[in-house]
């Protein structure tokens, strides 16, 4: 049954949706716990850092659409071996929806009092089963929560604004926060980039958009801006009502600002909304590594099965019950967002390579493209953004134990045993991995061919 594809207004509500429940209620106290009242300049520098680093990516990603994109481009552009740290990328999402069912559990037991860990895995499975009814089911569900929750964060901040108190944040505090540091600062936007950052996962499944090649960049744009202008509104609010030792969570503050009715409707039109949204767009992100690896047969076939609505179901159930682990051995909520946080900025470095090459490998694609930028001017982008990776990274590890280092080196020697020992038993079957992860996405190499005609046609008139 072939599905009818979104537009840019569904597809910037599923980029938002994913960015918030993150964003807001899973990282900004634990943000504001490390760098206090320069939580202000993190976002800020995260935005602009965001911007850096992804814009070199939304040129490749409007010249070369494909399905989990960035994989197909380090792969085609890079090297297999390097682009199957995007597929580990992929699988790297059951460390964010750990995080995020676990917040999600945080706030239901307010109304569910059940265990913490049986609302996570609940939320999981359920959001895990809304993904397999296909994008316009999560695309209708999605737009109508994205509304409810976006109404809850400006009653906080309309509300809450009035109730900051001087001690606790004043405008001196924001331009010249005490006791920030660079490691701190590093640190802090690290994390929050690696939630704000969240609606890129619309780029993993172009084809279920109307002109991806347009539609994406614009949507993620868009979405990121608008996201950090209302974290930067609810940041202060969080850090200015009460001493940051007592604030948690946003409900901590909520408690203090809101009448019992109205706190009730933060919760459920908010707090539980702004999780499930994040939860809705990561599945459909995720889902997608399963169909594209497996095309290659980097993943088993049983990755890429579909369902009648085009949905790799047995990949997005796998992630659901690995995640599901997670949330039940009770791993800290903290621990999780950064360990995601420190492995997509090793993926991100490499994702600079497919953008300095592709006008040289497609010139007519990218003359073509709906969105592009001098091949300088992304040079200077790209030469930024992997200071900022660099300045990320380190500030991350400086701030984690050796145990979690250990266990970050075990997962990729993990995930890299299996390549190899796949690409190895691949070869004896008489199939070269290597070579397939190299071929080029057939629609790319037509597109190339068909602009080159036109072109010239063109110069042949001209003459």
């Amino acid at each position: 049954m072939k599905e009818k594809k979104i537009g840019f207004f569904s597809v910037t509500c599923l980029a938002i949706g994913t960015i918030v429940g993150a964003g807001v209620f899973g990282t900004i106290p634990a943000a504001a716990g490390i760098v206090g009242t320069g939580i202000e300049w993190a976002y800020f520098i995260a935005f602009i850092s965001i911007l850096i680093c992804y814009i070199p990516q939304m040129v490749t990603i409007s010249v070369l659409p494909a399905p989990f994109t960035f994989y197909m481009h380090t792969t085609r552009l890079v090297h297999p071996t390097a682009g199957y740290m995007l597929v580990i990328f992929g699988f790297n999402y059951v460390f964010i929806l750990s995080a995020l069912a676990g917040v999600f559990a945080e706030y239901a037991s307010v109304y569910i009092p059940v265990d913490h860990r049986i609302l996570g895995v609940g939320a999981l499975l359920f959001f895990a089963f809304i993904t397999t009814l296909g994008v316009q089911a999560n695309a209708i569900a999605q737009n109508i929560m994205v509304v409810s929750l976006f109404s809850a964060l400006f009653l906080y901040v309309f509300v809450g604004m009035p109730e900051i108190r001087q001690e606790f944040l004043s405008f001196g505090d924001i331009i010249k926060p005490e006791n920030l540091t660079i490691v701190t600062l590093g640190s802090a936007v690290a994390l929050l980039s690696a939630s704000l950052q969240g609606g890129v996962s619309i780029a993993f499944y172009p084809e279920k958009i109307k002109n991806p090649g347009k539609t994406i960049p614009r949507a993620f744009v868009w979405a990121t801006a608008i996201c950090c202008f209302v974290f930067m509104l609810v940041s202060a609010v969080t850090i200015g009502v009460l001493p940051m030792e007592q604030v948690s969570s946003l409900l901590d503050v909520a408690k203090v600002v809101f009448s019992p009715g109205i706190y009730h409707f933060f919760i459920l039109a908010g707090a539980i909304f702004s999780v499930l949204t994040s939860l809705n767009g990561i599945f459909i992100a995720g889902g997608n590594v399963g169909s594209a690896t497996a095309d290659d047969k980097v993943m088993p076939m049983w990755f890429g099965r579909l369902n009648k609505h085009e949905v790799p179901k047995n990949t997005v159930w796998l992630l659901a019950g690995v995640s599901s682990v997670f949330v039940a051995f009770g791993f800290p909520i903290g621990t999780l967002l950064t360990a995601y946080s420190l492995l997509n900025l090793f993926c991100l470095l490499l994702l600079f390579i497919p953008a300095l090459k592709v006008h040289k490998l497609y010139p007519n694609s990218f003359r073509a493209a709906s969105f592009q930028i001098p091949p300088t001017v992304t040079a200077v982008l790209s030469l930024l953004g992997v200071g900022i990776c660099i300045w990320q990274l380190v500030s991350t590890l400086i701030t984690l134990d050796m145990k979690m280092i250990i266990t970050i080196i075990i997962w990729y020697a993990v995930w890299y045993a299996f390549y190899f020992g796949r690409r190895y038993w691949l070869k004896n079957q008489g199939f070269d991995l290597n070579r397939q992860m190299r071929q080029p996405y057939p629609e790319w190499v037509e597109r190339e061919k068909e602009l080159s005609k036109i072109a010239e046609k063109k110069e042949c008139k001209t003459k």
